[in-house]
């Protein structure tokens, strides 16, 4: 089943499908501190590979972009070398998913105020040089209207480290508490490095296990979903991508947030990027 996009850009050209993939509330784990996923539980989540390998994690806005973050494509490699896989569970690229679909990439829109020592803006929206098919295991993300207020308790998805250097072998999850960046540099003012004021901004959101740590996203979880429930116009429980993994200081750590960009911030940004998109 499927929810109607409830965004503030609802009506612009790229979300003429007009639905996004919806999931009711399922139980999770309370990625470091994570729990395996179902095999299309998350359809809208795609694996960003660079030369071939892993490297940051993608969120479906139609079927032909994905939002992820500026900082996958620091270096000067020529976005001809990215592929993005759709409908990916398992983290082995020599293992075929059911329903997983490859697409090359043809350009990249990145923020053009994107600070890349302060992760100011760490948003791109990523071209596909083909189109996704819609599919039990490739759907589009939902996002949330601009007006619509941080949920406490959200999700965070990926395949990135799950301990110290150690990689899932399957899409991960991990609940975590979700925090307006008010609130954020409120609660971790005495706990947290210094950078945090570096890293939080009108334009950010944190994450975290409270004050205990031992849940986070990780490195390669770069671009991945802060996903809330939310209700939709027809009564039905969805997920939302509310952020979009940035930065912190080191996983897990007690004391210390993940900072996510706020995608509430951008949707005017994201609209733009996918009009002007080649």
């Amino acid at each position: 089943m499927t929810c109607m996009f409830t965004s503030s850009i609802l009506h612009s050209s790229f979300l003429t499908e007009a639905t996004c993939n919806y999931m009711r509330a399922l139980p999770t784990g309370r990625i470091i501190g994570g729990t395996a996923t179902r095999h299309g539980e998350f359809p809208w989540l795609a694996m960003l590979l660079k030369k071939g390998a892993y490297h940051c994690t993608c969120n479906i806005l139609d079927s032909n972009h994905c939002l992820t973050a500026a900082h996958c494509f620091e270096s000067s490699e020529p976005f001809v070398n990215y592929e993005v896989i759709a409908g990916k569970y398992t983290f082995d690229l020599n293992v075929i998913d059911a329903g997983q679909q490859k697409v090359s990439v043809a350009n990249v829109t990145i923020h053009d105020a994107y600070n890349s020592e302060r992760k100011e803006n760490d948003l791109a929206v990523v071209r596909l040089s083909g189109t996704l098919t819609w599919s039990t295991y490739v759907m589009p993300a939902c996002l949330p209207r601009r007006d619509e207020l941080l949920p406490r308790f959200c999700v965070v998805a990926g395949w990135g480290e799950i301990q110290s250097g150690r990689l899932p072998s399957v899409l991960m999850k991990v609940e975590m508490q979700a925090y307006t960046n008010e609130r954020c540099l409120r609660v971790f003012s005495s706990t947290a490095s210094a950078s945090l004021y570096t890293y939080v901004s009108e334009n950010t959101v944190c994450a975290a296990n409270g004050l205990l740590g031992g849940r986070d996203a990780c490195r390669g979880d770069s671009g991945g979903p802060l996903m809330c429930m939310q209700r939709t116009s027809s009564g039905s429980a969805a997920y939302f991508i509310f952020g979009t993994v940035s930065n912190g200081n080191q996983c897990a750590r007690p004391g210390e947030p993940g900072v996510y960009m706020d995608v509430r911030e951008y949707l005017a940004w994201i609209q733009r990027a996918i009009a002007a998109s080649p």
